[in-house]
């Protein structure tokens, strides 16, 4: 496009407390979606410094031998956005930017703490749950497992975290996705047998 304006850009906001899997998640989506393959004739790009940074995420969450990454959300300059050009091929081979994706990847504590409800960071999250073009909501495999299993930690975060973010989740008007993430602590729960779908390995790493 000569017009970088006409280039269509779709704002995605990923719900979710610390740890839960939100920079994971988007380092193993950019993995597998950062070069064309014999069967996807698009890819995305972004800018140097965020593609080196979601590059070594992924390098960690791939070597089991690693400790996992710090959980985002501790402080609340961490809450930024990455932005992904999807770019395609036209008949000449030129690369084409078809459209723009923003993934807001937002410090989970605001999610935690009722101090930081006045916040700059809290009100830049309800403006980008506002004018999302899709909501992802991440529920963290691993407080699924302590609540199935009675434990007090998962009451908790059910209660008091999960109910919060919910009704943050049922202001949006756009499309809704619910990820279960760190799913291998839960496959061998008699209750949820059955509903495993094929994803990446890497969702599947096991963490205490």
């Amino acid at each position: 496009q000569a017009d970088p304006a006409a280039v269509p850009t779709f704002r995605v906001v990923a719900l979710g407390a610390s740890g839960s899997g939100k920079t994971v998640l988007l380092a193993s989506m950019f993995h597998e979606l950062n070069h064309i393959t014999r069967t996807r004739s698009y890819e995305l790009d972004t800018r140097v410094q965020d593609r080196l940074l979601l590059g070594n995420i992924h390098q960690e969450v791939s070597d089991s031998s690693r400790p996992w990454p710090r959980a985002t959300g501790r402080s609340l300059a961490e809450t930024r956005e990455f932005l992904f050009d999807c770019v395609g091929r036209d008949e000449q081979g030129r690369r084409r930017v078809v459209a723009r994706i923003g993934y807001l990847d937002f410090a989970g504590v605001l999610l935690e703490d009722a101090a930081h409800s006045e916040s700059e960071s809290f009100r830049r999250l309800h403006d980008a749950i506002d004018n999302a073009s899709a909501l992802l909501v991440l529920i963290d495999g691993r407080r699924v497992r302590q609540l199935l299993d009675s434990e007090p930690e998962g009451r908790n975060h059910f209660a008091h975290t999960m109910g919060p973010m919910l009704g943050l989740a049922q202001r949006a008007e756009c499309p809704m996705h619910f990820v279960v993430t760190k799913w291998d602590l839960l496959q061998d729960m008699p209750t949820l047998r059955g509903l495993a779908e094929r994803c990446d390995p890497i969702a599947h790493r096991r963490v205490g």
